[in-house]
């Protein structure tokens, strides 16, 4: 019983630490009440040349040149075999429980149904959602919480997988990989 009681106490917490790095990460989203669709699926073959990146370095250079952090951060091996460990495992991760404001969780199949409806498509996913569709992976947590790795992808045209430092209450970005279908 505690064993179990532990274990569902250790999801719960990790749910909100999920919870709270996205509502972050779009905080953009969320501070100027713009709606928007979401799926945490991924692109297969962005995931494979992610993963394929990640075996070939370790130190990764700040994106935000904006920031007050400076330089680089470089991951252990154990904790970039951690990441694509996480990667490989992670599928649609519909059970999780992901709470995002102004948002709508869906499936991609779902978006491109409606976009090549001819009674909705564009018009009707602009109104409802937004602009934008994001694909993302669940936040992956290293050093105690203090790393983050997540890939995100936006209208399935790019997308970049970072890493992210917690500093001072705010996530600080540092690029790994970044694309343009």
């Amino acid at each position: 019983m505690f064993l179990f009681n532990s274990i569902s106490t250790n999801a719960q917490n990790l749910s909100q630490l999920r919870n709270s790095f996205l509502k972050q990460y779009y905080s953009n989203y969320l501070n100027n009440k713009t709606t928007f669709a979401y799926s945490v699926n991924y692109n297969f073959t962005d995931k494979k040349i992610i993963i394929e990146d990640l075996k070939t370095r370790n130190t990764f250079a700040i994106l935000n040149s904006n920031s007050t952090s400076k330089g680089t951060i470089t991951l252990t091996n154990s904790e970039i075999n951690y990441i694509i460990e996480a990667l490989n495992t992670q599928n649609d991760l519909a059970k999780d429980s992901i709470n995002i404001p102004n948002s709508e969780k869906m499936s991609s199949k779902k978006y491109n149904e409606i976009l090549n409806d001819p009674n909705k498509g564009w018009n009707f996913i602009e109104q409802k959602y937004g602009k934008d569709f994001h694909r993302f992976s669940m936040p992956i947590f290293l050093r105690k919480n203090k790393l983050c790795a997540f890939y995100h992808e936006i209208n399935f045209n790019y997308g970049m997988f970072s890493i992210l430092k917690y500093e001072n209450g705010k996530w600080i970005e540092y690029l790994v990989y970044l694309w343009q279908h």
